[in-house]
């Protein structure tokens, strides 16, 4: 099957529509019915010539808040847990 010019514009278009929404390029790919590499191919193009400037928000919050999370979490439950340390005048000498 040939695609046009014409229908690659309009899919290029849509493409950096729903990625500067924050739609992650997996999604789009999905959503759209083609692979993610075409899709991360049309962001980066779309990013060097200026038409996309912001940074993709959907992987900036996967790769991020998950490993933030992680880090609070533990931070926090190591804050919080009472630590057994061992008392020196319950050892025999």
């Amino acid at each position: 099957m040939t695609t046009s010019r014409r229908d690659n514009t309009e899919r290029n278009a849509r493409i950096v529509g729903l990625a500067s929404q924050g739609k992650a390029p997996a999604d789009i790919a999905r959503e759209l019915g083609i692979s993610r590499g075409v899709v991360s191919g049309v962001i980066r193009r779309a990013r060097d010539s200026g038409k996309l400037t912001k940074a993709h928000p959907a992987t900036v919050e996967q790769s991020v808040e998950p490993m933030a999370a992680q880090s609070i979490g533990h931070e926090e439950s190591r804050l919080t847990e009472p630590q057994e340390t061992p008392d020196k005048t319950d050892q025999a000498p």
